[in-house]
């Protein structure tokens, strides 16, 4: 055999390799894609915490719902961290819960009893000094006892310098597990052009089941 028949000879071998193995792959369909293999559609991002329809006024994401919703779960905060854009947590720790944790309102909600009794205050809003303003907001509480989680939950509610204590008791099951919650309202007068809200738990710094806010709102008067 000479060189040059030699040459054709293993071209082909090797186109006829080339085809058996191509031959062997998945036809693809017009566009480009093997018909074995399936498309999968990118994951929705996570919702958000439900919105309060009626607004929150002037108080920025009183709903929380410029934050992911937890659903069925929770996440605890902690000093310092920003655990909503407009919110922050204001000592020791929070937990935040997810709108089907608990049915309060149908709203995500703070328990201001984290693994330790906290609380959390908002980011700042335009107030008018001498002008006043109502607040609006869910109270309830978490039902669990233990030797230092009380019946009667108790948290302050702070507008730069004016503070309002409130009370839940969760006795006879009038607590957050079982859809227990009412509205509250409090009424402050402006002292600056700007204000903040504060929400401190007064239980006993060891508690773990505090009272339970959410869907907060301000508007003048």
């Amino acid at each position: 055999m000479s060189k040059l028949e030699g040459v054709r000879a293993s071209l082909s071998v090797l186109v006829a390799a080339m085809l058996a193995a191509c031959a062997a792959q998945p036809s693809a369909d017009m566009n480009g894609v093997s018909p074995d293999v399936t498309s999968r559609a990118p994951a929705p991002p996570p919702a958000n915490c439900p919105v309060d329809r009626g607004g929150t006024g002037i108080l920025p994401d009183g709903d929380f719902s410029q934050t992911s919703d937890p659903g069925y779960g929770f996440y605890e905060s902690y000093n310092g961290q920003s655990f909503a854009p407009a919110w922050t947590v204001a000592r020791r720790t929070i937990d935040f819960l997810g709108s089907k944790y608990w049915n309060v309102g149908h709203f995500c909600s703070i328990d201001l009893d984290g693994s330790h009794a906290g609380g959390m205050y908002s980011t700042s809003f335009s107030t008018k000094r001498g002008k006043s303003y109502r607040v609006e907001f869910i109270l309830s509480g978490n039902g669990t006892f233990d030797r230092y989680d009380p019946e009667a939950k108790t948290m302050s509610l702070q507008a730069e310098n004016q503070i309002h204590i409130f009370t839940w008791n969760v006795s006879g099951s009038n607590d957050a597990q079982h859809g227990r919650y009412a509205y509250q309202t409090w009424t402050f007068q402006a002292d600056r052009t700007i204000t903040t809200l504060t929400f401190l738990s007064r239980d006993h710094k060891a508690s773990s089941a505090g009272p339970v806010v959410a869907d907060i709102s301000v508007t003048g008067k």
